[in-house]
């Protein structure tokens, strides 16, 4: 309709289609699925084939859509999305992203979006911790699995700073204390009883990012044993 002169108002369409103004309008507000001669009706009107109304949008409009209306789609769209992300970041939300994902660069379709609880960059994402190579019971810095951790990539990374870093061409990344001795890096695992703690940093290693916060769980539901009061606050 906004790139048909002749059928830009519902009453055009009405005219053209022989149905009535009302049951146009409650077909474009998705409030009845109109039926096969409708549609048909419809599909004539505009010269478009049957079938294609019946397609996603995405797809209907690349067949169908002139240049300059898909331009200001997109337009919109990213518009749109700048708008989202501007929001997030107001509310201090980073992606929670796998640790594939974090492996392969990509960020899009996050698990979720999570509060940073500290200053960090636009670039930063959170994870969370997979089993217990971190875990140092008598230690000052442990994580335990299930530990939300936050990343920041353009963070520098200093002597026993906690890095999340991607080991060769591992397809899941993993996170180490990266140590500096004789005039090499080496990664840590924190656990005292993990067999080969201790590992050089090679040039076939990519670290992906400075941890600069932790979110520590102490329990959730499926820690609990079976039978044990699910437990609410007081009101």
């Amino acid at each position: 309709m906004a790139q048909r002169h002749d059928l830009r108002s519902q009453m055009q369409v009405a005219k053209r289609t022989g149905l009535s103004q009302s049951s146009i309008g409650r077909v474009i507000r998705g409030e009845v699925n109109p039926s096969a001669s409708a549609l048909s009706s419809i599909a004539a009107a505009f010269g478009v084939e049957m079938g294609d109304l019946y397609s996603p949008p995405d797809e209907f409009a690349a067949k169908y859509m002139d240049e300059h209306q898909r331009g200001m789609n997109a337009l919109q769209a990213a518009t749109d999305s700048i708008k989202l992300l501007a929001d997030r970041h107001a509310k201090g939300l980073v992606p929670l992203l796998t640790w594939k994902q974090v492996a392969s660069g990509g960020k899009l379709d996050p698990i979720d979006w999570v509060v940073c609880p500290t200053l960090h960059s636009l670039d930063t994402y959170a994870l969370s911790v997979k089993g217990l190579g971190m875990f140092d019971p008598a230690g000052s810095i442990s994580f335990q699995e299930g530990d939300r951790i936050f990343v920041d990539p353009r963070a520098q990374p200093e002597h026993r700073s906690i890095v999340v870093v991607r080991i060769g061409n591992s397809e899941e990344a993993t996170f180490r204390q990266i140590i500096a001795e004789g005039g090499q890096w080496l990664l840590l695992q924190l656990n005292p009883s993990w067999p080969s703690r201790v590992s050089p940093l090679s040039a076939d290693d990519a670290v992906l990012g400075t941890v600069i916060a932790k979110v520590q769980t102490f329990a959730s539901d499926r820690a609990l044993p079976e039978g044990t009061p699910n437990h609410q606050p007081p009101k």
